[in-house]
């Protein structure tokens, strides 16, 4: 569903891309945290939630939870990533609520977000489809069909959020980071990989986010699943370090 500019904000037009429960129950251990006083930003997005729209304070005070170092950070990046199709708004304000740098600096960083936010929900921005990644709404031959169960695994935001508020949001193949590699704007996007294997799983009630779940960037998740029976996660770092090994220049 398509975000569009209105008022200084931003307002959903037609009907919601998330799951509203979903953006509740993280709402609700956001407001656990004793940093920052949650219950202005919660409130904030609950009415966003009933309204459809983002005003520039929400987005404003809400940039600072997506980073913080704070047990809730992770909760914050998952939220952003449902309502505003993983663009991360750059922290734009200080805790007492003052514009950094300044003013002038943070208001073009918040059009900047604004605009991607909408080329994101237009569906311009790309979206690759990795091989644990198959939207659940197309059909494949009996053989692909387990892989949409490991998206369903993967994708639930609570244990997204409590796998990244433990392991944070480095590859934990390769330590890549986005935030560092792209100035701040790939902040927080990471892929959480399955280690167990879907025959010893029942329901998702099972899943341990922090036994089973791992942070990977798109490039090793892809080459853990490049086939049919995929790599160990340890099998992975393996091979990285034994790269890494022969192509360090000698002294």
């Amino acid at each position: 569903m398509p975000w569009t500019r209105n008022d200084g904000g931003l307002k959903l037009v037609g009907g919601t891309h998330y799951d509203v429960n979903s953006i509740r129950r993280l709402i609700g251990q956001m407001r656990q945290s004793r940093k920052g006083q949650p219950e202005t930003v919660c409130t904030s997005l609950e009415a966003l939630l009933h309204n459809g729209g983002a005003s520039r304070q929400l987005v404003w005070r809400f940039s600072k939870w997506c980073d913080w170092r704070d047990v809730r950070k992770g909760v914050a990046l998952s939220i952003a990533e449902q309502l505003f199709h993983g663009v991360i708004c750059r922290r734009l304000l200080d805790q007492r609520d003052r514009p950094i740098p300044n003013k002038a600096i943070a208001e073009a960083d918040y059009q900047t977000w604004l605009d991607r936010v909408v080329l994101a929900s237009e569906g311009l921005r790309s979206n690759p489809v990795f091989p644990d990644e198959i939207e659940q709404d197309e059909s494949y031959c009996e053989g692909a069909v387990h892989r949409v169960w490991v998206n369903s695994y993967e994708r639930n935001p609570e244990a997204r959020a409590a796998c990244l508020n433990h392991y944070g949001t480095k590859c934990w193949v390769c330590h890549f980071d986005f935030g560092t590699s792209y100035d701040g704007i790939g902040e927080g996007f990471i892929h959480v990989h399955l280690l167990r294997k879907l025959s010893d799983i029942r329901q998702l009630s099972e899943v341990d986010p922090i036994k089973d779940l791992r942070p990977v960037c798109p490039n090793c998740h892809a080459i853990i699943h490049l086939y049919r029976e995929p790599f160990g996660i340890d099998e992975v770092k393996a091979m990285v370090s034994r790269a890494r090994q022969r192509h360090v220049e000698p002294s």
